[in-house]
């Protein structure tokens, strides 16, 4: 008993710690970020020196402070700022046992941020777009070999990446210095992943002309074909490249599915406001820029793997709460008093647990949510260039002198909505992917046996797989939470434990996408 109110004791005292591991990033940024938001980049340069963040968020501070100063131009401070966050979000990537723990029992945001994947890939991106403005393309290449490397090192894959606005700038940058071959390569990459975007199909089939081989291009109706006027046809060229309309963000949201009551992370998105920007040359228009990169397909992808690690730490979770309540009541059950304020205590603490658990909602929010191309070929000379976006009621007006050594590159950032961030609606999936109600009958009826015979790794797995084969009822679900929640803390920390969880998470995920 001594030992139950000892351990009573230090859960209280280390209570107010933990529960204080929810992030105040957002708000410690709010200013910078609405100068920022506003278009106001010198002074959101200024108000983000000012923040402040815990060790857990400096991340996030390395990627806002470096994406300000390159909207701001100054664009060697942000290439700086973007290789300190390059180096510390690869020194978080693989997560800590202890502060995944702290995460499981208390706030998501206890962990140390590491970016998502789309995060790490777009360092280089922007590293890339910063040496590019400064008329430095050697030191542009470095980016695009940091870039592959990168997209090595996260994706199982490398041919993973499927971000055109990165490949396709990619294969500019090659282009630019020669070396054709590796610029092929990259239009083919798109090639490959059928991407939505004009230029590349005329850009590889001129390059397979000069190096004399063949091979499949897109179709000859597809986008991929569209070009600007006399495009590869003057001695000069044009690039434009916008950068539009605010990221979506992560907001934390309560949910009761039935099983038990969680915080999981929700997207939300903001208004678009830039379709394309019409490019006008010297009076003339000679075309636009086209989307090439929508950030929200991967915030949609990094919202699936949060729900799923919420989902996760809630099954973990769910036993430790539970527990921390029976005792309480044992404790209050006794006759001396020092037990009974334990029970308490434990009970209070159990409270606590439940009102810090929050989802993480931190993310590089000052990331654009689209970035545009437009591919322009001129002749070399002067030439007087117009940005005209949003019908007419954004104008911007360039002098640029063209020449045929290398392209002349516009970056233009604009303004961004001011609409509220809404919920994004996705339909709802019936049944398992794998349906067979036979297969999960037997399943099921396996993990009967082994909840009677106390084997509740054994029965959360069967139950798990009964549910996978179409029994996607409230009741299955809960047999499978409650036999996982009768397993030792020792078999949810093992690799089949994990599993299961992990298994059950995705399933049941894919068949309540609201949750």
């Amino acid at each position: 008993m001594q030992r139950i109110i000892l351990r009573a004791a230090t859960f209280l005292l280390l209570a107010p710690c933990l529960a204080s591991c929810v992030s105040n990033y957002n708000l410690k940024a709010r200013a910078a970020h609405d100068a920022y938001h506003e278009g106001r980049f010198d002074d959101a340069a200024v108000l983000i020196n000012d923040v402040k963040p815990a060790g857990r968020d400096r991340l996030l501070y390395l990627l806002d402070k470096g994406m300000i100063f390159h909207a701001a131009g100054k664009y060697r401070e942000s290439n700086k700022l973007l290789s300190e966050a390059e180096e510390l979000s690869d020194a978080l990537s693989p997560k800590s046992v202890s502060r995944e723990t702290a995460a499981t029992l208390w706030s998501e945001e206890a962990t140390e941020y590491g970016g998502e994947k789309y995060e790490r890939i777009m360092i280089p991106v922007i590293r890339m777009l910063n040496y590019i403005m400064e008329d430095e393309w050697d030191e542009a290449l470095v980016e695009v070999r940091r870039l592959i490397t990168t997209s090595e090192r996260i994706y199982t894959d490398p041919n993973e990446l499927d971000n055109a606005f990165a490949i396709y700038l990619s294969a500019i940058v090659w282009e630019t210095l020669g070396q054709i071959n590796d610029a092929l390569i990259s239009y083919n990459q798109l090639t490959k992943h059928k991407s939505e975007v004009p230029y590349y199909a005329y850009d590889a089939e001129t390059i397979r002309a000069k190096l004399g081989i063949t091979a499949t291009l897109p179709p000859k109706n597809s986008l991929a074909w569209a070009t600007s006027k006399n495009y590869r046809k003057q001695n000069g060229e044009l690039i434009v490249i916008a950068e539009a309309g605010r990221t979506p963000i992560f907001v934390a949201t309560t949910v009761t599915n039935g099983l038990f009551t969680l915080s999981m992370p929700e997207v939300r998105a903001f208004p678009e406001n830039l379709k394309s920007a019409k490019v006008v040359v010297d009076g003339k228009e000679v075309g636009s820029t086209y989307p090439f990169y929508n950030i929200m397909k991967d915030i949609l992808r990094a919202e699936k793997d949060r729900q799923k690690r919420s989902f996760i730490r809630k099954m973990i979770k769910l036993p430790v709460q539970t527990g921390l309540y029976a005792a309480s009541g044992e404790l209050m059950d006794e006759d001396d008093t020092e037990s009974k304020i334990a029970g308490v205590g434990l009970a209070l603490l159990a409270l606590s647990m439940s009102a810090a658990e929050k989802a993480d909602e931190r993310s590089w929010r000052t990331l654009p949510a689209q970035f545009q191309i437009g591919r322009f070929y001129l002749p070399a000379g002067h030439h007087e260039i117009e940005l005209v976006a949003g019908g007419g009621t954004s104008t911007v007006m360039h002098t640029v002198d063209i020449k045929a050594e290398k392209p002349s590159v516009i970056l233009m950032r604009f303004p961004e909505s001011s609409g509220a961030p809404v919920k994004i609606s996705r339909p709802r999936l019936k049944g398992g992917a794998e349906t067979d109600i036979a297969k999960a009958r037997e399943y099921f009826e396996i993990g009967k046996a082994e909840e009677e015979s106390k084997n509740y790794g054994d029965a959360a797995f069967n139950y798990m797989q009964a549910y996978k084969y179409g029994m996607t009822d409230d009741a299955t679900a809960k047999k499978v939470v409650d036999n996982y929640k009768m397993t030792s803390d020792s078999f949810k920390k093992t690799e089949r434990g994990l599993e299961i969880a992990s298994e059950f998470a995705e399933i049941y995920l894919a068949s309540n996408p609201e949750q």
